[in-house]
């Protein structure tokens, strides 16, 4: 759900709760204001568990919806002690008001960058032109493909794969029939030989092309075998630049996964 919907929504609802407290429970600003705040953190907490979104968003609206919890608690307070005759909000309540507003506000421009992106019309005038011709993306692309160094646990048994596959001996070559460019089929082509040099001939290979600008883009396949251990795919790819290639060879029970980077090409981008 977007952050434009629930932040102004989520302050509406506080608000009304707020008065209905005031008018129909509690006269004491205090009070309400404890009240409203409890409830607003027990429900959105359970909005939350079914909705998540990230702790992040989760932050910036438990902050925004307290602060305007605070902000009515103390206006309200400050008329029901002075008998409603004092209307100006003293200085001291209104500079920590002023600060939160701010923090938050520059917060959810942020969450709402990294989740949309710059818009285009901004992107063309502050963000530079890219030289590959595609268009320009800002939002955030997502996490990275490969991170075993993330946890210890999966990183050694990442070595410890890796160690049994060299002991296998394949050996392989990776790489395009030709040029690879956007936009029309391209053929990737993959030798495997065992140790003894003999061709591999039965083996299942799975592919994934990730595009570190555009989680979107990626593109899972299956390589089929063309004879002599030779094995291809025929792919089209919609985006000109740097692709990670992960592939996963089987055979029987032995494994295989290879990864690298290609790079595709934007001929129109060559002739500008």
């Amino acid at each position: 759900m977007s952050l434009l919907i629930t932040l102004p929504v989520g302050i509406l609802l506080v608000i009304v709760c707020f008065f209905a407290l005031q008018r129909f429970v509690t006269i004491r600003p205090l009070r309400t204001g404890f009240v409203t705040a409890v409830l607003t953190t027990l429900i959105y907490v359970g909005f939350s568990l079914r909705f998540w979104q990230g702790g992040d968003v989760f932050a910036v609206h438990i902050a925004l919806y307290l602060i305007t919890v605070y902000i009515l608690t103390i206006t309200g307070h400050q008329r029901y002690t002075s008998g409603e005759t004092s209307r100006r909000l003293h200085w001291a309540p209104a500079a920590i008001i002023g600060f939160f507003v701010v923090i938050v506000s520059v917060d959810s421009v942020f969450i709402v960058l990294a989740q949309r992106g710059v818009g285009p019309d901004w992107a063309r005038h502050i963000l530079p032109t890219p030289e590959s011709g595609n268009a320009l993306e800002s939002r955030f692309p997502g996490v990275v493909s490969h991170d075993f160094h993330e946890k210890e646990a999966e990183f050694n048994a990442y070595q410890a794969e890796r160690a049994k596959q060299k002991a296998l001996g394949w050996e392989s070559r990776i790489g395009w029939e030709e040029t690879a460019t956007i936009n029309r089929g391209n053929r990737l082509k993959v030798s495997l030989k065992d140790a003894q040099q003999q061709a591999i001939e039965d083996a299942t290979i799975m592919g994934h092309f990730m595009f570190p600008g555009d989680v979107k883009l990626d593109k899972v396949f299956t390589m089929h075998s063309i004879g002599g251990g030779m094995y291809a795919a025929d792919l089209s790819m919609d985006r000109a630049g740097t692709w990670d290639l992960v592939l996963s060879i089987e055979r029987n029970r032995d494994k295989l996964e290879l990864r690298t980077t290609t790079t595709i090409e934007n001929p129109q981008a060559q002739h500008e």
